[in-house]
């Protein structure tokens, strides 16, 4: 069910250009939620810790359901790739892009140089055994360019993976 409502949803995403962002929301409350329901139907047994450098009264313009799709994704693919420990969510606004980023790190195996473009293409997947059909990845950041930002792996980090999602702060 999981694989065609992601193939569902690919496709309608690839025939849009602009997403609504009509949601009005503190942006920790848009992230406590996302980890929330999250962690409800997931059997993830990493610690998923939330951090924040921002007031819970920081307002941001967007779309709270995709998001917290994007979220849920970041956060599906550190449960599968974490070893024993936590995953750490971060919430930060850059100054100079005029955008909140947060972070998604988790201590696994990490990402190959090499691979570091490749994930975001539809169907790839560094590790064949694992779940999913490589469609996380391209969804979420086709949502996140919609929304006017992006998500990205950040390469300088060394001790599994960080994923970062940036979005306009308008």
């Amino acid at each position: 069910t999981r694989i065609i409502e992601d193939l569902l949803d690919i496709s309608s995403k690839e025939s849009v250009r602009y997403m609504a962002k009509d949601d009005n929301i503190p942006c920790n409350v848009l992230i406590r939620e996302a980890i929330d329901n999250f962690k409800i139907p997931n059997n993830c047994t990493s610690e998923i810790i939330f951090k924040t450098d921002l007031r819970d009264s920081f307002m941001i313009q967007t779309n709270r359901k995709e998001v917290q799709k994007i979220l849920n994704c970041l956060l599906n693919n550190a449960c599968k790739f974490a070893e024993e420990g936590s995953i750490v969510v971060k919430n930060t606004y850059n100054k100079v892009t005029k955008h909140v980023e947060i972070s998604v790190t988790d201590n696994g195996i990490g990402i190959p140089e090499e691979d570091s473009e490749k994930i975001f293409n539809h169907f790839y997947k560094i590790d064949n055994y694992k779940e999913g059909i490589g469609l996380g990845l391209p969804l979420a950041r086709r949502s996140a360019r919609q929304l006017g930002g992006d998500v990205t792996l950040d390469s300088n980090y060394q001790n599994g993976a960080r994923f970062v999602i940036s979005l306009p702060v308008d």
